[in-house]
């Protein structure tokens, strides 16, 4: 296979331009000289971009006649992804096993001879789109788009914000596997190790789900599972094919990590596998069991991030700390997680992880504190760029800083933007689905939330807050049937949802039912607030009671509007919409530093105010306060979601009695 010639001198793509004499490739912020295989290999790409070349494709064009193996191009690719940074992996794309492709618009594309054995193909082109906020989407979901750089202000506009775009895609796999990583047992006397029980649990999924050949359960259920359930009743409580389960042991001194694979399949264990330590290193125990169940059930080739492999067991070791202490939702672990993780990143500054849940302690901390301020917010930022230069490719760092956007910057478009990334990069990921889940239902878009949370309760049948938001997204949909099946699946697996099911009866028509279901509600505020409601709907006087219910409502402007809809008194549900409205906002020095807002879009579509949107100060209030209620693509990134078949039932009501 013949090498290619290229007469052009410089090749532009995205926002990258290729200087084929040089050997570099510039942006407008960065300049990266490749080596010369690099640059052919890029070259091969460039010609053929929107088509995946094969690995023997890429070899026999650019090492011809030479006994090369996979590890030189995977060091070529490596190079090549580099150079275009943040976006490297999105921009050339991996499909396991077929090859890679460089997914972007080629402006300028070189007179390249086309080499021996390598078909021309018309590269994917891609239209633009007119609208800003579907622009910014849909550049990220069809992986040929123009992103917001890490190190790109925050306040910088999203590029390309006037073309027409493509349809929304996202990555659509077969179906693979169910793996469910369950709590390891410690079987030792030694109390210092039960923060990996979890912890380790969770970092092991976290990788698997990136680099193997498997659906990963969530880890909000895998460790909701009690260690003493047998293996089979865990795989059919989660829906899942294989279970891994651990334990750790201690004899003679030494520790021992022992696994072992559940097969739903033959009703068996598949395979085990021993750590024997005398030093606890719980990295080398991750990287070691992910490596044995690679060979066992195969890997996508998904790069580690960098530094991972060279951590200190000292520095690995409080990281596991922190993230077992911030996951108790206590505030005082979250100060002790926030202190652990900076020692972490000055030890570790290349741990990408670190810098995300520094990020996260760090949030819990000002919101503790009640000290967001401009400051802060660079702060937060400056963490989250951090964690993105180290490792782009992790959707839980693209998924928080979507929330940066929305929450601090006031841009749901770039919101939308991050999210879409976080999703491209990993659909499955448990954070980047609650996230969607959360945003779709606060800016409004109900069909979309709904769509987001039966995906991802597939693979996280115990996700309280997916269940939850789709009961309430149903609802707001007027869907009461399914709205209320969901709510016996949620009360049965928790406590709680008393005011949501006299809600779902008042919309019903069963104001006496809602009665009764509400007597049931622990909150004194919401309780007269549902039963002022439904002794309206029976006809009743509710003046008496409105002065008392509206001192337990003082600090909930939102049920306040709620329940001054409802019963048709307007000009009372615009104040308390308007005190709401104020309450949200996070004003330092004159200038709004938190843009919660936004987030009124879930709460206006409650049906206790469908009243109000026939009210000609509505459209004035909607715009004034910066609602959301234009089609900000979300609808069409949940229609993108892989269309996969669920094989088995879900969890049943009463299943975990």
């Amino acid at each position: 296979m013949g090498s290619s010639r290229t007469t052009a001198k410089i090749v532009t793509f995205d926002d990258f331009s290729l200087d084929i004499e040089r050997g570099v490739l510039t942006s407008a912020d960065s300049e990266f000289a490749l080596r010369p295989k690099s640059l052919h290999v890029l070259r091969v790409l460039l010609d053929n971009a929107g088509r995946v070349v094969s690995k023997r494709e890429l070899m026999d064009a650019v090492w011809p006649g030479s006994m090369v193996g996979d590890d030189t191009l995977t060091q070529s690719i490596g190079d090549i992804r580099r150079a275009i940074g943040a976006r490297g992996s999105v921009i050339l794309r991996t499909y396991p096993r077929r090859g890679y492709m460089l997914d972007a618009d080629v402006i300028a594309k070189p007179e390249v001879e086309t080499p021996t054995g390598v078909d021309a193909a018309e590269p994917a082109r891609f239209r633009r789109t007119t609208s800003a906020a579907v622009a910014a989407l849909m550049a990220l979901c069809a992986f040929a788009y123009v992103v917001l750089s890490g190190s790109r202000s925050a306040d910088t506009a999203p590029a390309n914000a006037n073309a027409e775009s493509a349809t929304a895609t996202l990555p659509q796999q077969a179906d693979l596997p169910v793996l469910a990583v369950v709590a390891l047992r410690n079987n030792t006397d030694r109390n210092d190790l039960a923060y990996l029980r979890r912890s380790l649990a969770r970092e092991v999924t976290l990788q698997l789900n990136r680099t193997l050949r498997v659906r990963t359960v969530g880890s909000s259920s895998a460790l909701a599972m009690a260690a003493t359930l047998a293996p089979r009743q865990i795989a059919v409580e989660l829906n899942a094919d294989f279970v891994l389960v651990g334990e750790i042991t201690e004899a003679d001194e030494l520790l021992r990590f022992q696994f072992a694979l559940y097969a739903r399949s033959t009703d068996s264990i598949t395979w085990r596998h021993s750590i024997d330590q005398v030093d606890l290193d719980a990295l080398v125990v991750r990287r070691e069991l992910a490596s044995r169940l690679a060979d066992l059930l195969g890997t996508t080739g998904a790069p580690t991030p960098r530094a991972v492999s060279q951590l200190s067991a000292d520095a690995y070791h409080r990281y596991l700390r922190a993230k077992a202490l911030l996951d108790n939702l206590n505030d005082n672990d979250a100060r002790s997680a926030h202190e652990l993780l900076k020692i972490v990143t000055q030890m570790e500054p290349d741990f990408a992880a670190a810098w995300r849940e520094l990020a996260r302690a760090q949030w819990r901390v000002l919101q503790l504190d009640d000290s967001i301020d401009k400051h802060s917010v660079r702060l937060l930022r400056t963490l989250l760029e951090r964690a993105e230069k180290l490792d782009p490719t992790d959707a839980g760092t693209q998924s928080y800083i979507a929330w940066h956007e929305v929450d601090f910057n006031g841009s749901l478009d770039r919101g939308v933007e991050r999210l879409s990334q976080a999703l491209a990069l990993n659909t499955y990921h448990e954070d980047a689905l609650r996230n969607a889940i959360s945003l779709s239902y606060a800016s409004g878009e109900m069909e979309a939330a709904v769509k987001f949370a039966r995906f991802a309760l597939r693979y996280n049948t115990l996700c309280k807050s997916c269940r939850y938001r789709l009961v309430h997204a149903l609802l707001n949909l007027g869907r009461l049937e399914e709205a209320m099946t969901e709510l016996d699946t949620f009360a049965a697996l928790y406590p709680g949802g008393k005011g949501t099911r006299a809600r779902i009866l008042l919309f019903s028509g069963r104001p006496e039912a809602a009665l009764q279901a509400i007597k049931e509600e622990r909150n004194p505020a919401f309780r007269a607030m549902t039963e002022v409601m439904a002794e309206h709907a029976l006809g009743r006087d509710v003046t008496g009671r409105l002065p008392d219910t509206v001192a337990l409502l003082t600090s909930e402007p939102i049920w306040e509007a709620s329940m001054f809809a409802y019963i048709g008194e307007n000009d009372k549900a615009f104040a308390a919409l308007e005190r709401y409205v104020s309450d949200l906002r996070v004003i330092r020095d004159g200038e709004v530093v938190r843009w919660n807002s936004v987030f009124l879009g879930g709460a206006i579509h409650a049906p206790e105010l469908r009243s109000l949107r026939t009210d000609r100060r509505w459209v004035p209030f909607v715009a004034r306060n910066r609602l959301v209620e234009a089609d900000v693509s979300l609808r069409e990134l949940a229609a993108a979601l892989p269309t996969e078949t669920q094989k088995k039932a879900g969890p049943k009501a009463g299943s975990l009695d």
